[in-house]
């Protein structure tokens, strides 16, 4: 029998519901996301933090988890499912935990999901001279077999149609992939970036930077997440176009 709300907080204390409850809220949660933009070293800066000793990055790199209007692009049905990617992190030593979706750029949702998720988050946005970007974000697909039309030129001008499902490649797993302009309206989605999230709280890293001074650009990271210098001397370039 209940007889006062001491009894309630026993039940609720040595309840196994109780205790699940408390593992779902002491689960790491990520506090940094590198957001993007595609092909401007976003590859690089996820692996180069993947190995400081005092980050975890998760699992695959891009969950995709918070671009909702991305149909078919996460494989990830509930916030549990996505909170699991991170279960590995020790929130003692691990003081930055996150993640490296660059499709979160340019999703119409995607940010305004994460401040709404991790409003203390710190964001990343690597940004690249828009012009290579597309031409490297165009090879890049042609590459992984999503893009069958290997003049850039002809894909450039096929975007109008492809945008209404016309002319879309057989192995395009999105339609937005084949829209190159978007992707290098960088100043549009910087503008959303500080939309959701303040000044101080976001860092832009410019390619450039990354692949002339490497490590300067690095330290300058790690001083914007807070983390130590690890060291790192190894700046090898990843998932080169």
């Amino acid at each position: 029998m209940i007889d006062s709300m001491d009894d309630i907080d026993c039940l609720l204390h040595d309840s196994p519901m109780t205790d699940s409850i408390t593992r779902e809220i002491a689960m790491p949660s990520p506090n940094f996301f590198l957001v993007g933009a595609p092909k401007a070293g976003t590859t690089s800066i996820f692996d180069y933090l993947s190995t400081h000793p005092n980050a975890f990055l998760s699992i695959p790199k891009e969950p995709h988890f918070f671009a909702k209007d991305r149909e078919g692009m996460s494989s990830l049905h509930d916030t549990d499912e996505y909170l699991r990617l991170f279960k590995n992190a020790d929130p003692v030593r691990h003081l930055v935990i996150g993640e490296g979706s660059t499709s979160y750029i340019n999703s119409e949702v995607a940010l305004a999901e994460i401040a709404q998720f991790a409003p203390e988050a710190k964001i990343i946005v690597a940004l690249r001279h828009p012009i290579e970007l597309v031409y490297s974000y165009h090879a890049h697909f042609c590459f992984r077999g999503e893009e069958d039309v290997l003049d850039f030129e002809q894909a450039w001008r096929l975007q109008d149609e492809r945008a209404q499902g016309k002319h879309l490649p057989k192995g395009c797993r999105h339609v937005f992939y084949t829209q190159y302009r978007e992707q290098g309206l960088l100043g549009k989605q910087v503008e959303r970036v500080f939309a959701y999230f303040p000044h101080e709280r976001v860092k832009l890293v410019f390619f450039e930077d990354l692949k002339q001074s490497p490590r300067a650009t690095y330290l300058d990271i790690l001083n914007f997440l807070d983390l130590p210098d690890d060291g790192r001397v190894d700046f090898d370039v990843k998932n080169v176009t």
